[in-house]
């Protein structure tokens, strides 16, 4: 457990499976909105689920913040150019 720990402080992951475990509980329990699954559950969990958390939990956020940057980009192009500035989005 210590490698594991150790790990986590200079890489920022481990390979040990008990702490991946406990990893990937807390984001289904993140993403369920309480605690469902306990770190020596997630084995029995089918692959879509996990998917599902990880999705929900560090996918999404990613998505929206690079949507709202992207769009606060667009809009700093828009206001630069006239043509653009009256003009709906679609």
């Amino acid at each position: 457990m210590s490698a594991a720990l150790d790990d986590l402080v200079r890489k920022g992951r481990t390979s040990d499976p008990v702490v991946q475990a406990y990893f990937r509980a807390q984001q289904i329990n993140q993403a369920a909105g309480g605690a469902v699954v306990k770190p020596w559950e997630v084995q029995q969990l089918d692959e879509e689920w996990l998917v599902a958390a990880e999705m929900l939990t560090v996918q999404l956020p990613q998505r929206r913040k690079q949507r709202t940057m992207d769009e606060q980009l667009f809009q700093s192009w828009r206001s630069k150019h006239p043509a653009y500035r009256n003009r709906r989005r679609i």
